[in-house]
């Protein structure tokens, strides 16, 4: 049910603006979400991933295993900047098996920088 999820999506952005200050104006990252043919599901983020929208991203990868358990795919071609806990959550998703494609020239050029060990796809 398409309507379900975007409402579930919208219901969490809800809750997290209520409950959550966003320290810096100017500061948002946008998550679009798009059915493949394939059954996965692939969320393009856009903007600066930091701050509280770290936590907002994580919550809704976990929402999305838990209620559709098809594959997750992030599009990191429109992230402009990741701070270093936007950094260890993109880790930690594909550690739990989200790929992260598409990374933003920027992104990549920190994590070579970093020599982190997530394998980088484009």
């Amino acid at each position: 049910n398409h309507l379900g999820n975007n409402s579930v999506l919208f219901f969490i952005l809800a809750s997290f603006l209520q409950n959550n200050r966003v320290e810096k104006e100017g500061t948002m990252l946008r998550i679009n979400r798009m059915e493949c043919e394939d059954g996965s599901v692939r969320f393009k983020l856009e903007g600066r991933l930091v701050g509280d929208w770290v936590q907002l991203l994580g919550q809704t990868c976990r929402i999305h295993r838990m209620e559709r358990g098809t594959p997750l795919i992030l599009d990191l071609s429109a992230v402009g900047f990741a701070d270093r806990d936007g950094r260890e959550m993109l880790t930690c998703l594909e550690k739990q098996g989200i790929s992260c494609i598409a990374w933003s020239p920027y992104l990549k050029a920190l994590w070579q920088s970093e020599r982190c060990e997530t394998s980088i796809k484009d």
